[in-house]
């Protein structure tokens, strides 16, 4: 059970403490997460970025042949040089899935893998997205679709137009599994650093005063440590994210770079091999220009031919002697020429890009780290705030105590209410509960027009005869039961039971001109019932059913255990009409037949002597007129 408190709670030195060291632990970890996952955001997109740079690098040689072989009249369709090349192609780009020559209306010229192919349809709906993105210099685009990239780099004519597409697939889940290994340094940084930060915190608490002379907490001094404690883990996490983070992006730039590089001195070999010499190879400054500008990691190539006497650079006033501003240099031997000239091919890593790929990760800690700042500063008033109000604060919190229970005791009340409602609903018709509820009491009520249903189990005393009482109460409530429900359906009010009989009217206590056919539509419904359970049950129930209608009073009989009950010969009328009966039928008088005759079927079955009563006109019920079945 719930229970106030008495008086006011003043939160003593160690609850203050801890409350702060919980909430500076719990910021710290919210932070470093939120941190964390930005950066691993942000090292997946720059990762990913790279490797479509370096593979539209890598790729560009191979189109540049075809390009050549286009200017001279050759036809994308019948250029089955191209296969070896995109196998090439494949095979220099380790992580791709397939390479593929797709035609701009979607038709594949070329593959490595046709089974990793997608159909025309696909491919040129890509296509008409790739139209809608921004592109890098050479137009190259990526698409993301159930989780592949589709890389698409334009083959063109000599009109300027992409007669082709080289397509290259990398399944992201492959590419984001480059990165895993930052993932799971930053998870671990994240938990140690969260460990170091509590127990930063709590080594401080013990060595700086935090009480003042009257022993009250000094609340601004544990607010300050809780700051400088986040600051300094807020900083040392980001600081262990980029150092890792550079790495990971400087390794990336290293391994994207000796792609490229291996590309370019194949070619470069190719020429040598045909004969050509360097001092020959006037083109291939721009040539390799268009290749390495592909990727943002590579500062340029320098080929240094016989120790440097002939140099070609991608780039002005690059050399071999690559200084301490770039991360790294790659040294690829190049193929001796026929004049014996000895050459070397130097790709530089760009250590300004990977600085700039940093830049927003270091901002983004930054700012994160500063709002968080805010934020504790902005809390440190408002928890001094409240802190200085406690009484008013434990007030409230009684007074909230208090409308809880007081919400508790009222919804028991009302579902109290509800059963007592639904309990008296099912002695009593709506209108009479009604009347009960406002007004406290229920006035006899005179009817003049009503239907009155009475029925009886045909020979109930020999089947009941060795049923065990237990199981004679469940079939009779299950069959009435089921009768409720009927007659509930046709707007019919069940009055009583009796043993085996059934009582109910319609017509009151609320008038409903078509009472009389209401209750032969439920009575026939009931036979329809009883037909279909007796199916399937060991013991085959049947009832006579007699109707009559006619004029009663209804009431509520007793003060202690409300009963409602009607009374008058329309009651007598309908019993002696039941006992008239037959097994399974329906059996109306001939007011009841006057109401009912144009929508049922009925057999007119003469005057028959009633006890107590003038021979009477009786009809049995046969079915329903079909303008009548719903």
């Amino acid at each position: 059970m719930n229970k106030l408190t008495s008086g006011t709670i003043i939160p003593g030195r160690n609850t203050v403490q801890w409350s702060y060291l919980l909430s500076s632990s719990t910021i710290i970890l919210v932070l470093m997460v939120i941190v964390g996952f930005l950066n691993i955001r942000h090292l997946q997109d720059n990762y990913k970025q790279s490797f479509f740079q370096s593979s539209e690098a890598v790729a560009k040689g191979g189109i540049q042949t075809m390009e050549y072989g286009l200017a001279y009249g050759k036809t994308m369709a019948n250029f089955y040089t191209a296969q070896p090349i995109i196998n090439e192609i494949h095979e220099y780009i380790s992580s791709s899935e397939n390479v593929s020559i797709v035609g701009p209306d979607g038709t594949v010229y070329f593959t490595v893998f046709p089974k990793k192919s997608l159909q025309q349809t696909d491919y040129k709906a890509m296509l008409v997205q790739v139209d809608a993105l921004p592109s890098s210099k050479s137009g190259a685009q990526t698409i993301l679709r159930d989780g592949i990239h589709h890389e698409f780099i334009p083959v063109r004519g000599v009109d300027g137009t992409a007669k082709a597409f080289l397509e290259v697939t990398f399944e992201d889940d492959v590419l984001k599994s480059k990165t895993l290994g930052f993932t799971q340094t930053s998870i671990l940084t994240v938990l140690i650093v969260t460990i170091l930060g509590t127990v930063l915190f709590m080594v401080t608490v013990a060595r700086v005063r935090t009480t003042n002379e009257r022993g009250e907490v000094r609340r601004n001094v544990l607010m300050t440590i809780m700051i400088v404690n986040i600051t300094v883990c807020q900083l040392l996490f980001s600081g262990i994210n980029l150092w890792t983070f550079r790495s990971v992006l400087e390794a990336n730039a290293v391994e994207s770079t000796r792609y490229v590089g291996k590309i370019v001195k194949r070619n470069i070999d190719n020429v040598i091999n045909k004969g050509v010499h360097y001092d020959e190879l006037n083109e291939v400054q721009s040539w390799m220009t268009s290749v390495v500008s592909s990727s943002g990691d590579i500062k340029g190539a320098v080929i240094a031919v016989n120790d440097g006497k002939v140099n070609y650079s991608s780039a002005a006033g690059l050399s071999t002697d690559v200084g301490s501003d770039l991360a790294s240099q790659i040294v690829l031997p190049l193929n001796v020429d026929s004049a014996k000239n000895q050459a070397t091919l130097t790709m530089v890593v760009d250590r300004d890009n990977l600085r700039r790929k940093l830049w927003p990760t270091l901002l983004q800690s930054a700012y994160i780290l500063l709002g968080s700042i805010a934020a504790l500063v902005q809390l440190t008033f408002v928890s001094t705030f409240l802190l200085n109000r406690r009484a008013i604060s434990n007030l409230k919190h009684d007074n909230e105590l208090l409308e809880k229970i007081i919400e508790e005791r009222t919804q028991e009340i009302r579902i109290e209410r509800d059963k007592s409602e639904k309990l008296l609903l099912n002695v009593l018709p709506q209108k009479v509960a009604d009347e009960l509820k406002s007004q406290g009491f229920s006035e006899p009520e005179g009817f003049s027009n009503v239907s009155v249903f009475f029925s009886d189990v045909v020979n109930f005393t020999t089947l009941s005869t060795g049923l065990e009482p237990k199981f004679l109460i469940k079939e009779l409530s299950d069959i009435f039961t089921n009768f409720d429900k009927i007659a509930e359906r046709y707007h019919c009010q069940r009055i009583k039971t009796i043993g085996d009989a059934y009582l109910c009217v319609a017509g009151m206590p609320v008038p409903d001109p078509r009472h009389a056919q209401n209750l032969v539509n439920a009575a026939l419904e009931m036979l329809d019932y009883l037909n279909i359970r007796n199916e399937t049950t060991k013991i085959q129930w049947r009832i006579r059913v007699g109707i009559h209608t006619g004029s009663v009073v209804g009431g509520i009989v007793g003060t202690q255990k409300y009963l409602y009950d009607v009374f008058g010969d329309t009651v007598n009328t309908a019993s002696r009409m039941e006992s008239n009966s037959e097994p399974m039928r329906v059996n109306i008088s001939n007011a009841t037949w006057e109401l009912v005759k144009d929508d049922f079927i009925t057999t007119d079955r003469g005057e028959h002597a009633v006890k107590g009563k003038d021979a009477m006109h009786m009809y049995f019920v046969d079915g329903r007129l079909p303008a009548t079945i719903d």
